[in-house]
């Protein structure tokens, strides 16, 4: 997630041969099997409550509903498949709120159209 809002300072320091940014070296590897997971939660992501400024959490019927029905997941590899999702879903709600806790300290409102997102214009007199 932070690769897709910073990922130009990565770019700009291979294009300049500088030092890599210290988030980005500290990135984890993937293992197998991760891919899996972050295709299955970007795919539920779409199901979570979105609010004004907020997402709510993916909810867990739908994780179930996916695992069972998609996959065949039974028992214990559901509940595996259940919290893992949870537990993706958990960072990325954190993620959001430090975003938007960003965005308010610089000044800028990170959802909708509101006058707090910018100056008010004032008409200009008709010259007639």
């Amino acid at each position: 997630m932070r690769y897709r809002r910073d990922g130009f300072s990565v770019e700009s320091a291979i294009a300049k041969q500088r030092k890599l940014p210290q988030w980005f070296l500290d990135e984890p590897f993937l293992l197998i099997g991760d891919e899996f997971y972050i295709k299955e939660f970007w795919m539920l992501h779409t199901t979570r409550a979105i609010g004004a400024n907020a997402f709510g959490p993916i909810p867990v019927d739908k994780i179930e509903e996916r695992g069972e029905r998609r996959h065949g997941f039974q028992d214990d590899l559901l509940d595996l498949y259940v919290d893992v999702i949870r537990q993706m879903d958990e960072g990325f709600l954190d993620w959001m709120s430090e975003e938007h806790k960003r965005a308010v300290r610089q000044g800028r409102n990170s959802g909708g159209n509101s006058a707090t997102e910018r100056p008010a214009r004032t008409r200009k007199k008709n010259p007639r």
